[in-house]
């Protein structure tokens, strides 16, 4: 018993069977009129053949993707294994991104209060330098050195603004990487002038002087206990 000779190509259509036709068996040919009953499943047989190569050409390329490329796309197969029939598919998935690709000592804002698998919060801890090898590999002890021996310390960003480092450009001239630096607001004055009759008891003067009727002075103190802009609190971690 011979089988189909199947051709890997999409057929436009399916040859339907009609009652008139003879039933003959053998190689399907409708131009010569041979095989009549076997033309259809030759069409079937063609588009499997067809579907089949694409299918096989689309596995090669995800797994040219996912093997082949560089490690940041690695995460594909990550997320293929832990998603499965995952019910919070969404929180799986930031989960797992958040979690994978991102190389140790990365530094990242989250908007929860507990860090991710493989995170820990900056807050200025002491690790051990052999438990958090590769940690320590990329940092160092540029955010201090523990005990100086056997552990480190992680950045701690506990209510810090962020600011690039300043690598030799001169706007933040002579900061050493990973240090850390107070409020300041830059060098001014306010200086108050006025001719006439003042109020030598007001509570928005201090510091008046002058002669006659003319005095100068400054303002009183106002604000609070620190210079900033307007923000928003997000909990940073550092990748492990």
């Amino acid at each position: 018993m011979a089988n189909l000779q199947e051709n890997a190509v999409w057929e436009t259509g399916i040859y339907q069977l009609e009652q008139n036709d003879p039933v003959l068996g053998g190689p399907p040919d409708l131009a010569q009129e041979q095989g009549f009953d076997n033309v259809p499943h030759q069409l079937l047989a063609n588009r499997t053949a067809w579907l089949k190569v694409q299918i096989e050409k689309l596995k090669q390329t995800l797994t040219d993707l996912t093997n082949g490329a560089p490690d940041a796309l690695d995460t594909l197969n990550e997320l293929a294994a832990a998603l499965g029939d995952d019910p919070n598919f969404a929180a799986t998935v930031l989960q797992q991104l958040a979690t994978s690709g991102a190389p140790a000592g990365a530094v990242m804002p989250f908007a929860f209060t507990t860090p991710p698998t493989g995170w820990l919060k900056c807050n200025g801890a002491a690790l051990n330098r052999s438990s958090y090898q590769e940690l320590f590999s990329k940092i160092g002890t540029a955010f201090g050195a523990g005990n100086g021996s056997t552990t480190f310390n992680i950045p701690d960003m506990r209510g810090e603004f962020l600011r690039g480092w300043d690598n030799g450009r001169g706007v933040d001239a002579g900061r050493v990487f990973g240090s850390q630096q107070g409020d300041q607001i830059r060098s001014h004055r306010h200086n108050l002038y006025g001719d006439g009759d003042f109020d030598w008891t007001s509570n928005n003067r201090s510091g008046v002087s002058g002669n006659g009727s003319r005095v100068q002075g400054h303002s009183a103190y106002f604000g609070g206990n620190e210079t900033r802009p307007r923000n928003v609190s997000l909990l940073f971690c550092i990748k492990y």
